[in-house]
């Protein structure tokens, strides 16, 4: 009976000592499973010489704890991550230049699909001058892979599964790890 109580209480003891994930509305984790730890070691064993991420996503939106899970991550990969913030759609040009002339990123990583973020024109913007300048996208869902992204990451039975852009991932001359290859579903999209 203590065993089973003690089960029971373990999340909220680890909450307590700030060892659990906050798996809160604004997490990727709540939306697919998969922690910003597990996205970006699965980013650096797609490109294992990534050393710099960026991220646009949305301003004016708390987002204290996934931030918090991201500089972990950055932390425990060694993958320096860049955030910038984006009020408006004519701000995304500037923040996407920012990332890949000033930071030096070798990828994108587009954490949300939010209302800024998500909106067709922004998808197709990110994807077209990602691929030209042949940043991947890691994207958050299989709708921005068939829009042209290059890789997401999916929970499937409790194991990672990658949906990749065939056409995107050769042009950048990446491979997906042999341990992914079984779990890995390839569309021919943009």
């Amino acid at each position: 009976m203590l065993k089973k109580s003690l089960l029971l209480a373990l999340p909220s003891i680890l909450a307590f000592l700030g060892l659990a994930p906050n798996f809160n509305t604004t997490s990727p984790a709540a939306e697919s499973g998969i922690t910003p730890l597990q996205q970006l070691f699965v980013a650096k064993e797609i490109k294992p010489d990534l050393e710099r991420v960026g991220i646009i996503w949305k301003a004016g939106q708390d987002r204290q704890a996934l931030t918090e899970q991201i500089k972990r991550a950055s932390a425990s990969t060694g993958v320096k991550v860049v955030l910038v913030e984006a009020d408006e759609m004519k701000d995304v040009a500037p923040r996407f230049r920012e990332l890949t002339r000033d930071h030096k990123v070798q990828m994108i990583w587009v954490v949300q699909d939010d209302d800024l973020l998500g909106q067709d024109v922004i998808k197709s913007f990110l994807v077209k001058n990602a691929t030209q300048a042949l940043v991947p996208l890691l994207v958050p869902n299989t709708e921005w892979v068939d829009a042209g992204g290059t890789v997401a990451l999916e929970r499937v039975d409790g194991s990672i599964k990658l949906v990749v852009n065939k056409k995107a991932i050769d042009a950048m001359s990446l491979t997906v790890p042999a341990k992914y290859q079984e779990r890995a579903t390839y569309l021919a999209a943009n």
